[in-house]
């Protein structure tokens, strides 16, 4: 099984206990998982971070990512341009 990428340095940084200290809220946790096995996991993996992305007031990606990442990423961008409520993308 191949490594996700950025993984080991987001767990590194520690950025999301930080945000969390000062009351911000996860609204999902990648690092967590592992890469899906089938197409039902992916499906699941892909619903969860598009609730995630809808709930979230911004949304950091860290780059270079894999093509999850990207997809989040151009749905953020998406809300921004078709809502008045969109998260910020940093």
């Amino acid at each position: 099984m191949m490594p996700i990428p950025n993984k080991k340095i987001a767990i590194k940084i520690n950025a999301v206990s930080r945000l969390k200290e000062i009351g911000y809220e996860q609204t999902y946790d990648w690092t967590q998982n592992n890469r899906a096995s089938s197409l039902e996991a992916l499906q699941k993996i892909g619903l969860l971070e598009k609730k995630a992305v809808i709930e979230a007031d911004f949304l950091i990606v860290l780059t270079p990512a894999g093509k999850g990442s990207h997809i989040e990423l151009g749905m953020a961008i998406g809300m921004l341009l078709g809502k008045r409520q969109a998260p910020y993308i940093v």
